[in-house]
């Protein structure tokens, strides 16, 4: 869906949709954890694609391509084919038992598997009794079966090591933070060991997420307990006299062990298998031949052009557009990864044709009429869509903008994101804000002369206290004999001494042209005030071309007022970010949400939700400035300075401050 955006963007293309499911979106409506709801507003930017473009975009949900229509109708009908129907088929356990019944109503599962999805279905299985989701679209008898849940001992078991796990650090962290349970590593000594040894030589990505494992290393206790296990290879399900499931045999290969464990559900996620389609060129590992990164190898085959990448589909000059994911290169990685590849195989192919005259190819809509394939179009779905919408509003499941705004989390990009919301710690030491007082300041709520002066005058009363601090702590050394000190500890102080000199230095002129500089940036206010509620549906539509910041606040607010002039301050520096602001009222918020939520700061990439912050004044402090900010914004993986959302190879390129 995203390659197809970015084509219907970059030309004049015409696109046919075709989905294998009855409705569209894939393993975004499928596949995405029912907790993760705010992944799920990427359809809203599906969904505004299709509206605006009707007259050059089709979809037809319902159609099995192989079946209904064969890949040699496909290339005959349309100037190009873009391949992504995914790795669907999941990987058999094929052990003995594994087709053993599984209950819910055991006290104990296992999962075997180490990435996210295993993490899913224990977080889900863990938090589902305490009601979180009833908000989430888990049909109701679902979700009435797992709130009866007496699940309390869970087990994830990892094939290899814990330094081979494929769990991301957003959905790692939250299973340890879900309360009532006491999630832990249960490793040898000699796991543990090679983890904390392997750290100063890991990438920074593989590093914070091993530094979450590290710091989870115990044994779960307990009422409530899930074990990360690892070296466990399963070799025989158990199953009763009805045939449910009842323990798993394993190997521990790191002992030579075998091992008996407990289990009432047993739920695997070891991976998927990639199919290629029949009359798809097949290499000899059985995958697409693909002739380079994006190109399919038709040899000497007429027709369309052929596509393949990680997660979109197909297209023509009329085009033929398909999604799914993975189909050309196997399932790895995630959301954020898939929205880059499109991009990119976008612009190949929009490359390919930028030259080419135009043609108007046939299309396979009436093949699929004359073989009366019960095809479900846009507008079909968008009926099933309104029947959906108006069963959740009967059952509290649709949430207006202030709900989710309140419950939404901080960032929101999707499920397997990098979030990095526990590496950025508000200092509210006050000696360590008296040392960093000059570095820390930034605008302040007074303005003019008047305000340049109080500032001044507050750096100077800093510094004398900061010199204080020093001359007491010299005093209380000499009284113990320590003033000696080695030549290195010596130097230390010297060079502490000449840049408390130094900042000493600093003068009132410096603080005049440093507010000087802010001001005018201010005074250029590239911040738009909305006036109807209108224009904030809008402006979140339009952000595929732009990252969006949407300020929302409360007049007269003194929180407000304050982020708002830092606001304007980014705001003239970062050309590639769009900044708003509206009041709480224009947007029809509550009291509560007034007096709790504000000011609140909401970022939006290609109609996506990807960051969410309420009380901003509660989040960094009361002194916190356009630095702080920017650095807490790009632990979130948002990116002023590109206007987008920032990868973790793209947060290191940047210098920490």
């Amino acid at each position: 869906m995203f390659a197809c955006n970015g084509l219907l963007r970059k030309s004049d293309f015409s696109v046919d949709v075709f989905e294998y499911s009855p409705v569209p979106f894939g393993l975004v409506r499928y596949g995405v954890a029912p907790d993760h709801q705010e992944v799920k507003n990427v359809i809203n930017l599906f969904d505004n694609m299709f509206e605006k473009n009707k007259d050059r975009l089709k979809m037809f949900c319902n159609v099995n391509i192989g079946r209904d229509v064969t890949f040699d109708e496909l290339t005959q009908a349309y100037d190009a084919v873009l391949l992504a129907y995914g790795s669907y088929k999941t990987k058999k356990l094929n052990i003995p038992g594994s087709e053993s019944k599984n209950v819910i109503s055991g006290s104990e599962f296992v999962v075997v598997g180490n990435g996210n999805v295993a993490l899913d279905c224990a977080r889900v299985l863990s938090t589902a009794s305490s009601g979180s989701l009833r908000i989430s679209d888990i049909p109701d008898d679902r979700l009435a079966a797992l709130e009866k849940s007496v699940i309390k001992d869970i087990k994830i078991l990892g094939r290899r090591g814990p330094e081979n796990v494929s769990f991301t650090i957003k959905e790692l962290r939250e299973q340890f933070k879900i309360e009532e349970w006491d999630s832990k590593l249960e490793i040898s000594e000699e796991d543990q060991k090679n983890l904390i040894e392997s750290l100063p030589k890991l990438e920074r990505k593989k590093k914070r997420l091993t530094e979450v494992l590290v710091k989870n290393i115990g044994v779960a206790s307990g009422p409530k307990q899930c074990h990360f296990m690892f070296h466990r290879t399963p070799n025989e399900v158990i199953a009763d006299s009805d045939g449910n499931v009842q323990e798993l045999i394993v190997e521990n290969t790191e002992t030579g062990k075998t091992e008996k464990l407990p289990c009432g559900l047993l739920i695997y996620s070891i991976g998927f298998d990639t199919l290629v389609l029949d009359g798809v060129p097949q290499n000899e590992k059985k995958m697409i031949d693909m002739k380079d990164h994006c190109r399919v190898n038709m040899g000497s085959a007429s027709g369309a052009q052929v596509y393949a990448t990680g997660k979109f589909g197909a297209f023509n000059t009329s085009l033929l557009y398909r999604f799914s994911g993975w189909c050309a290169h196997g399932p790895h990685g995630v959301i954020v990864d898939t929205q880059q590849q499109s991009i990119f195989v976008a612009d190949q192919i929009a490359s390919d044709f930028a030259h080419k005259m135009k043609s108007i190819a046939s299309g396979v809509e009436l093949i699929l009429k004359e073989k009366k394939v019960p095809f479900i179009s846009w507008d079909a779905w968008k009926l099933i869509d309104q029947q959906e919408r108006n069963q959740g509003k009967l059952t509290g499941k649709t949430m207006n903008l202030e709900s989710r705004i309140l419950d939404g989390k901080p960032a929101g990009y999707c499920s397997s994101s990098e979030g990095e919301e526990d590496d950025f710690k508000v200092v509210n030491d006050e000696d360590e804000h008296q040392a960093n007082v000059m570095k820390r300041m930034g605008p302040s709520s007074n303005t003019g002369a008047k305000g340049v002066l109080n500032e001044f005058k507050a750096f100077r009363e800093q510094t004398r206290l900061a010199y204080e601090s020093r001359n007491q702590k010299l005093i209380e050394q000499a009284k113990k004999g320590m003033m000696v000190g080695s030549k290195e500890e010596r130097e230390k102080a010297q060079k502490e001494d000449a840049e408390d000199e130094e900042d000493f230095e600093m003068t009132l002129e410096g603080l005049k042209a440093k507010r000087l500089r802010e001001m005018r940036k201010i005074a250029a206010n590239r911040v738009i005030e909305m006036t109807e509620k209108k224009q904030y549906s809008d402006a979140v539509d339009g952000s595929s071309e732009y990252l969006l910041c949407v300020l929302i606040y409360e007049p007269d607010s003194e929180d407000c007022e304050y982020l708002t002039r830092i606001i304007k301050i980014l705001a003239a520096d970062h050309s590639k970010t769009k900044f708003v602001r509206a009041t709480s009222t224009l947007l029809e918020m509550s009291i509560a949400f007034k007096t709790n939520g504000v000011p609140c700061l909401q970022f939006y990439s290609h109609g996506n939700l990807i960051g969410n912050f309420v009380k901003v004044s509660s989040i960094l402090g009361q002194d916190y400035d356009t630095k702080k900010l920017t650095k807490f914004l790009r632990g979130h993986h948002i990116n002023l300075v590109a206007g987008g959302y920032a990868t973790d190879s793209e947060n290191e390129t940047e210098e920490d401050d």
